[in-house]
């Protein structure tokens, strides 16, 4: 008996001493990244290049609203180097909602404001992967962002026409096991989507999940979502074609990262067109090992 009252308190001070170290190094992300955000909206006010740059990793991923996805850093750079030619910012703010930590990387969700001259304020959330580099410092990973209600393509800072080219392919290898069950999940929601069905649709979302739908607030929860997605998916509105890709995965075991894509054909019988997008997934899984979608960004091309 001495031993299990012996052995208890040690185990009780180790829990103690990871929780702290794992509070204490939130923190200290925290307040990493507040600085980095605060550099970054300095950088849009000044229209500082190099210093925007210097926030993203060397395989960074990149997706603009209204804009085709950029993947690597001559592609961000290029990107910006039109924003800034094409547009003054006279405000850009950052607020965080949450920091979330996946083995070595942070995702972190929040809200923004920004403001060009002669256009109009632009409310906006984002979701933002973190990662170290050697010396520490935390890049960006991958990044997404968009407006919280519709808003005209002229409205935002160098958009660009829709691409039309086809879904990117697979960019990085992955496990092909963790790339077949990705394939069975997206397969199901293309199917619920194609069928018109947001209840069945939201049951991909675990009971924790977070959704930053394309004009659309931050939905908290799988009970919003699935609110949401019943009244958007409306049986008025037929799809002809849809395709629900991915195109880089990142396997963290209880996480994996996901830049999905898509493309839809639809009409509502009076109107009709063609939607192609990008997201950013991450898939947590739950106590029986599925997939679940913890948090996701979309916007559209």
């Amino acid at each position: 008996m001495k031993k299990i009252y012996l052995a208890l308190p040690l185990f009780l001070v180790f829990q103690g001493t990871v929780a702290f170290t794992v509070m204490k190094n939130e923190e200290e992300a925290r307040a990493q990244i507040l600085q980095l955000n605060e550099k970054e909206s300095q950088a849009y006010l000044s229209a500082d290049l190099a210093k925007v740059m210097k926030r993203y990793a060397k395989g960074a991923v990149c997706l603009p609203e209204y804009h085709s996805p950029l993947y690597h850093k001559t592609d961000i750079k290029q990107y910006f180097t039109q924003l800034f030619q094409n547009a003054q910012i006279e405000l850009f703010k950052k607020e965080i909602y949450e920091l979330k930590t996946m083995g070595n990387l942070i995702s972190e969700i929040g809200t923004y404001q920004i403001k060009q001259k002669s256009k109009d304020l632009i409310d906006g959330k984002y979701l933002i992967v973190w990662e170290k580099d050697l010396n520490g410092t935390l890049k960006v990973n991958a990044e997404a962002w968009g407006s919280v209600k519709f808003i005209d393509r002229g409205q935002v800072p160098y958009a660009q026409n829709p691409r039309v080219e086809k879904i990117p392919k697979l960019m990085v290898k992955a496990n092909p096991k963790i790339i077949s069950e990705l394939a069975q999940r997206n397969d199901f929601i293309n199917q619920t989507v194609a069928d018109r069905d947001g209840g069945k649709h939201a049951e991909a979302f675990s009971e924790d999940a977070i959704f930053m739908h394309y004009y659309q607030p931050l939905m908290v929860g799988k009970t919003s979502i699935k609110s949401y997605l019943i009244d958007h998916e409306s049986p008025k509105v037929k799809l002809d074609s849809l395709q629900i890709k991915a195109s880089k995965i990142q396997d963290l075991g209880h996480f994996v990262i996901e830049h999905g894509y898509y493309s839809v054909n639809w009409s509502d019988g009076i109107n009709s067109g063609k939607s192609i997008g990008k997201s950013i997934n991450i898939w947590k899984r739950d106590e029986m090992g599925v997939l679940k979608i913890y948090r996701q960004m979309v916007n559209h091309d």
